[in-house]
This record gives structure tokens, sequence and C-alpha cells, in this order.
């Protein structure tokens, strides 16, 4: 597939591969800009009813105009009938390769990050779509250290006044793909029950507390007992040796990843105007 041609699209490189897709990196011959293509998953090619439904969502999610969110830019279908959704190409690094690299963050950094992606979700929310599927890897860091909230392709979306919820992806859990990551699921993700806005708050709270200390609170040997971890456990309060870290900070992720959504601070953005340990510096998108 490499240097082919789908549409006005010269392909260059694959730059990622999971089960929601495979990602390449190419030329918009039209506008001379790089784009990111994901082509669709087998499983899902041949589900046409999950096929129309993830494409309309996709659409959907294509009305998602932020600085801190890849925006999705059309869907195609190649000539032999392959689907692809076209998404703006970020530059940088991901969330995982910095943390992987550089270990854990400053505090200042950590949460001027978490403020991004809040913002970003807030963004989302607003529209009733739902990320199901917020981790590190998802997350990039723009070269002047910006967030980018990538892969909505496990959204829920939610609308109307009785939160009549769709999945995306629903056949494609039929084909055995899990819609979430084990280690940064929901509670309520594990528990097959449904989700709304506050299951993103969880997986929100993971990831500042991995930024912090370089590990996921949750994170276990096997996927079964981090799953365990994740219904009955609670995470350790933060190091007390962390600069600039307070009772305040752990209070914070506390009510982010409290087991009942109920129980959870209840939207992204009360999260972003509820000051935790020291507020971020200024946030110019990049």
């Amino acid at each position: 597939m490499i240097s082919s041609t789908v549409g006005h699209y010269r392909i260059a490189e694959k730059i990622g591969e999971g089960g929601m897709g495979e990602v390449y990196r190419a030329e918009d011959l039209r506008l001379h800009r790089t784009v990111a293509l994901k082509f669709l998953p087998t499983q899902l090619q041949e589900d046409e009813v999950a096929r129309k439904r993830f494409l309309r969502e996709a659409r959907s999610a294509a009305a998602l105009e932020h600085p801190y969110i890849c925006n999705i830019k059309e869907v195609n279908r190649t000539g032999d009938g392959r689907d692809f959704i076209v998404m703006e190409y970020v530059e940088g690094q991901t969330l995982r390769e910095r943390l992987e690299r550089g270990g854990p963050l400053p505090l200042d950094e950590t949460l001027r990050i978490s403020s991004e992606i809040a913002e970003a979700l807030q963004a989302a929310h607003a529209r009733g779509l739902v990320h199901r599927d917020l981790k590190p890897d998802n997350i990039m860091l723009t070269p002047q250290g910006h967030a980018k909230v990538m892969d909505f392709g496990l959204a829920k979306r939610v609308t109307g006044d009785d939160e009549t919820q769709q999945d995306l992806t629903s056949a494609v859990t039929r084909s055995g793909v899990v819609p979430g990551t084990p280690a940064y699921m929901s509670p309520e993700q594990i528990q097959a029950q449904p989700v709304d806005s506050r299951s993103d708050l969880f997986s929100v709270g993971i990831v500042p507390h991995e930024m912090l200390t370089g590990a996921n609170p949750f994170r276990r040997s096997t996927a079964a007992a981090t799953l365990a971890s994740i219904l009955y456990e609670e995470p350790e309060p933060l190091p007390r040796n962390l600069a600039g870290s307070s009772d305040l900070l752990d209070e914070t992720l506390g009510r982010l990843l409290a087991k009942d959504p109920d129980k959870r601070m209840p939207s992204s953005g009360e999260l972003r105007r509820r000051p935790v340990g020291r507020e971020p510096g200024p946030r110019t998108p990049s």
C-alpha cells in the first residue's frame, strides 16, 4: 500500500495499527498537505450495519472542531470498496512515548495537559460524544507540548432526552474487539453497563496519575487482575515527595476515580474549573 494512491491521497508510510484499523501518513494531492488515513478493520467492513453506523458517527465526530482534538476531515471509500477516514496529521509524539522516553512529568506540565484534555472532552461531551478509550496512546503531544486527543473510533453517542445510547462499534464488539483498553476502562465499561461522559472522566483520572508517577494505578500482571483492581481497589495516594502535590490534588483524582459514576465528578467542565494543587500555565493552542 505504501506509495499507492487512494483517491487524491498518496500514501507515504504506515504510522499505526490497532483493533479499530490501520493508520497511514499520506499527502493530499489536491491541497498539498499531510493527512492521516485510517482504514477500517476487516470485521467492520464485513458487517454492513456496523459499517454504516461507524461511518455515520465518524461524520458526527467530524463536527468536532477544537484545537485539542485531532479533527476528522472526511470519510471516503477506495475503488475496491475499503472505507477510510481522513484525519488531521498531528506531528509530535504520543503521551505514552513521552512517558517511556522521559519518565514522569512535572506537576505544572501534568496540570496543563490534563486541563487541555478536559477542554477537548468538554467540547465532545457537549455534542453528545463519549470517547471510551482515553489513554496516553491516544493523546498526542505537539512539538509545542500541547495535547491533541485522538481516535474517537470507539466513541459512543448519547442522544435524546432519555439519553438513548448508540454504539458506533456494537458489531465490532460482537466480532471480538473489546470497546476500550482494560487498564483505562471505567467500572461501568467493564461491567457492560450504559456509559455517559462520566466514564471518560474516570479515564481522565488515571492519565494524570500516570503522568505524575510513571505508572497506571490499576495495572496488574494480568488483564483479569487489572480489571478486578479497577472494580474493587482504591489507587494509592500520590507520593508526598512529588513537588507541589497536595491533598486537594489527591481529592480531585479521588473524585474522578470513584467507582460509582454518581459519586464521580459530574462533568469535564467542572474539572476545568476546579483548581488542583497549582493553576496550570496559560494555554496557547498550536
